[in-house]
């Protein structure tokens, strides 16, 4: 059985000592390093407690689009009893990619709360994609039924590989299906996945296959349009939905969404820019009444009782919140403060 992991309910209040004197620069390869998938999906949940419990300053991002298809996003936020401002600025093109560029760019600026002064420029791509696949463990361990071991990607890019290493943390996976347009992109991802894990790794040839396969969904594409039919997901699935957060663009129908249990990451957010919620409102299949956010279910939990047919959905863009406690959690070495294992428990089987 793959260990879960194990996840704070509550973190108290901590003493940081001096910052670093001169502005220090974290690479991608030092975020790499320094989070690994366990206290990544750690720090997500901790992140999502302190939003729902109104400990953050988490203003709704603003951003814009270029008439060249660029999005860029300025996400700032404050979590209490951190010593550091931070600011994301993340970028995303869906064409990147023909030009040998990730789709997503991003990077992460810190500033001491007390004085306004930059402490730290974080190299932020690795920190998005850990942060992003960490919520999806972190939901998919609170929604997914606790018998479901077949995951099933759509897309081959890195957050579609980093969802397989976090979802693993949370369910024991015994297959993985795998969909992408391009037939030579998902032979090498389920090659690649394969000798990773030595779990049974299926390409499939259509999106169906991947359906009637999966109990567990992961939708990690740039997808401006529906990438199936809802009523197709077998009953009872969980979905994670992290494509393009932009009003225009969705990865789910809406009978998928009217046929689930909506959870977000912000709902704020969601009601604003997730073109997968805002769609099905638009239309009267849903109400805002029927969207609950992530951390809320975190802080008060529900009885896990569902009817046959009912499937779980969980929408996320990215909350400035986990930003800042990610890189936050990078920066303490460089600062004299109570250590975060002292804040967060070590992995083990959940309760």
């Amino acid at each position: 059985m793959v260990k879960r992991t194990a996840l704070l309910e509550e973190i108290a209040e901590y003493q940081a000592g001096n910052m670093p004197a001169e502005k220090l620069y974290i690479t991608e390869e030092e975020v790499a390093k320094k989070i690994p998938v366990h206290r990544a999906i750690q720090l997500a949940r901790l992140a999502y407690v302190k939003l729902s419990t109104g400990q953050t300053s988490n203003p709704e991002r603003a951003w814009l689009t270029s008439p060249e298809g660029t999005s860029v996003y300025a996400m700032p936020s404050h979590v209490t009893g951190l010593r550091t401002i931070s600011v994301k600025i993340a970028r995303y093109n869906p064409n990147n990619p023909e030009h040998n560029l990730p789709s997503v760019m991003a990077t992460v600026h810190m500033y001491d709360a007390s004085t306004g002064r930059e402490v730290a420029e974080v190299e932020a791509e690795n920190l998005t994609v850990l942060r992003t696949a960490a919520s999806s463990a972190v939901a998919t361990n609170l929604l997914a039924r606790d018998d479901a071991m077949n995951l099933g990607i759509f897309g081959t890019g890195r957050q579609a590989e980093a969802h397989i290493s976090a979802i693993r943390q949370v369910r024991n996976i015994r297959e993985i299906t795998v969909y992408s347009k391009d037939e030579a992109s998902r032979e090498a991802f389920a090659r690649k996945t394969f000798r990773t894990y030595k779990t049974t790794v299926k390409p499939a040839g259509s999106p169906e296959k991947v359906l009637a396969d999966s109990d567990i969904l992961v939708l990690a594409t740039n997808s401006k349009t529906p990438l199936f039919p809802g009523e197709l997901v077998k009953p009872r699935a969980h979905v994670n939905a992290i494509g393009a957060a932009l009003p225009d663009a969705r990865e789910t129908d809406t009978a998928l969404v009217k046929r689930s249990t909506v959870v977000v990451d912000s709902k704020p957010q969601a009601l604003k820019t997730y073109g997968d919620i805002l769609i099905p409102l638009r239309e009267g299949a849903i109400s805002e009444t029927d969207i609950t956010e992530l951390g809320d279910l975190l802080v008060h939990p529900i009885v896990k009782e569902r009817s046959l047919d009912r499937i779980t959905l969980f929408k996320s863009g990215g909350v400035a919140v986990l930003d800042a406690v990610f890189a936050e959690y990078l920066l303490s070495p460089f600062h004299k403060m109570k250590t975060w294992d002292d804040l967060l428990q070590e992995p083990g089987e959940l309760v």
